[in-house]
């Protein structure tokens, strides 16, 4: 009965945003999912992508030609995630990708960053299952001094096992870093890997395929860097400069002032 509730709240809910959404002079949608659920209920909306990067912080194309460089030499695959450690990000799938890779004598290590309910059990686990020689727990650190740079000069895939669609700023902050991103096929990744190529798409849930994907990749080196400038040059039009501009520019022509 409570489940029935809820849901015939978000539908009455659903039903007033779309009223609202409809009478706007305009919409701003943070990524995908909001904009094709929203784009057809008003003709002025906005697609935009969140992301804290500014122009000056995305990375260099020498900066990924020497990642891939550092690939080219057989060396093992750096992989990372970064966000909170919570069921519904995924992160206890992260170690069954990397328990599989290790099965199968892939080099590879994987360090994760952020904090979260399951930090202690992903430690155990860890430990248990006899990964601590590849995966770390990093803890959090502070976005522009440490993680960004972090991610630029030492991380090569990302691995997304978001089991939810939200338009998380994630995405476009590691494309920024010129990291292609391995993941589940959500709403909103899907989404993004449609308009950019920036990575690869799995199903949902299926972490064996992720590791498919990483064995891939370890095996096909080369292709790594193509995959990377596409996340670059999708990263480069849309950081936080020009999305600001773009959503007061759109601000203005909805309320018409010039």
């Amino acid at each position: 009965m409570r489940r029935v509730k809820r849901h015939m709240k978000n539908h009455f809910q659903e039903f007033s945003f779309q009223k609202v959404i409809a009478k706007a002079s305009g919409v701003q949608c943070n990524g995908t999912p909001t904009y094709q659920a929203y784009k057809d209920i008003n003709q002025n909306s906005l697609l935009y992508f969140d992301s804290r990067v500014h122009q000056n912080m995305v990375i260099t194309k020498a900066e990924i030609q020497a990642k891939a460089e550092y690939l080219a030499k057989g060396l093992p695959l750096r992989l990372a995630f970064s966000g909170r450690l919570t069921e519904i990000k995924g992160v206890d799938h992260l170690l069954h990708v990397a328990d599989e890779l290790k099965n199968r004598s892939i080099p590879f290590t994987l360090d994760i960053f952020g904090n979260g309910n399951l930090k202690s059990h992903l430690a155990s686990e860890i430990i248990r299952m006899g990964l601590d020689s590849s995966v770390r727990l990093r803890g959090v650190l502070d976005f522009h001094t440490e993680l960004l740079p972090t991610f630029q000069k030492s991380v090569d895939l990302f691995l997304c096992c978001h089991l939810q669609g939200d338009p998380s700023c994630t995405y476009l902050e590691t494309m920024a870093c010129g990291v292609p991103i391995i993941g589940y096929a959500n709403e909103a990744w899907e989404g993004l890997y449609n308009m950019t190529k920036a990575g690869h798409l799995i199903e949902m849930g299926n972490s064996k395929q992720m590791a498919d994907v990483v064995a891939y990749i370890s095996s096909n080196r080369s292709e790594w860097l193509t995959v990377a400038l596409a996340a670059r040059n999708f990263a480069v039009q849309h950081t936080f400069d020009k999305t600001m501009t773009e959503r007061i520019a759109h601000l203005k022509q909805s309320a018409k002032i010039n």
